[in-house]
């Protein structure tokens, strides 16, 4: 009650440490919201991975590759790159990729296959004028010499998949649907592969106490006993007034996770009610008064 679990198979230790780079002039300028990097920080966190950063970059060659290769030197064992692989002048992503990786862009022919049978879809239902392979349509399958090119099933866009070093560098397309599908799709071996054996635990409790400031010292001590688990507060409203939610997140090896969780829960609960503070899980009805005895 009250968990998410997710786990996948595999046997490498540590933590998957992740940098995601959110590409897009318009971003920056306040036209789009980035709510890709939300949605992938959620994915990669539920299966185990530990996001380190996420930057919101223009679409400028030079930034990019000096992110990327930053990103690089830090040996992040996944980058995931959002948007720039499209036909228009603006989108740089891959020339980047290649900048940062020493990969000269190439013809990928399998991209190529994939771009064609795209806008040969298009062109047969209507949605484009003529399903021809123009020379930006062919822009979209010039990858870095040894990319692997990861099928876009709503869009036309590759996505493109790098190894570097420690390093999976994996670019996808800025529109969210399309970036959605091949995350879930083409991109999951590789990401089973990585993940191996980690699994994700969640558990949020809500409080009596609708004053952060009153649990905060509590909190501190717990944190302190369980620096492997994450211990975070924040409001919760209801009808009758404010409460105060609690949430305990944790990834690691399966074999483990699931005991130290339970044993920060019971830790954290215990250290409330001695202060008078009664817990709920998040979806049951109003906390009840603490145990005494």
């Amino acid at each position: 009650m009250g968990y998410q679990e997710r786990t996948s198979a595999g046997a490498e230790s540590g933590p998957v440490e992740i940098e995601l780079l959110a590409i897009g002039n318009e971003l920056l300028r306040g036209l789009v919201q980035d709510t890709s990097s939300y949605w992938l920080c959620r994915q990669l966190t539920g299966r185990g991975g530990q996001v380190e950063q996420v930057l919101i970059i223009p679409d400028e060659i030079e930034i990019i590759a000096k992110s990327l290769q930053r990103a690089l030197r830090a040996k992040r064992a996944l980058i995931i790159t959002t948007g720039g692989l499209g036909p228009t002048h603006d989108d740089l992503t891959l020339q980047a990729v290649a900048q940062a990786s020493g990969c000269p862009l190439q013809l990928h022919p399998q991209a190529e296959q994939m771009v064609v049978d795209c806008y040969r879809r298009l062109a047969q239902a209507g949605r484009v004028h003529a399903g021809e392979l123009s020379a930006s349509r062919r822009k979209m399958a010039l990858l870095p010499q040894g990319a692997v090119a990861l099928a876009n099933r709503v869009g036309a866009a590759p996505g493109v998949l790098l190894k570097q070093r420690a390093s999976l560098i994996v670019s996808l397309p800025g529109v969210p649907p399309e970036m959605r599908d091949i995350f879930a799709n083409s991109l999951q071996p590789y990401l089973a592969t990585l993940f191996g054996d980690r699994a994700y635990l969640e558990r949020e409790l809500v409080s009596s106490v609708n004053d952060e400031s009153e649990i905060a010292p509590l909190l501190q001590a717990v944190q302190m006993r369980w620096p492997q688990v994450y211990l975070k507060s924040r409001a919760h409203s209801f009808a009758e007034g404010m409460r105060i939610q609690i949430t305990l997140t944790i990834s690691g090896r399966a074999a483990t996770v699931r005991q130290t969780l339970l044993q920060a829960l019971d830790d954290l609960q215990r250290t409330l009610a001695q202060a008078g503070v009664s817990t709920r899980p998040l979806e049951e009805g109003p906390p009840r008064p603490p145990e005494t005895g």
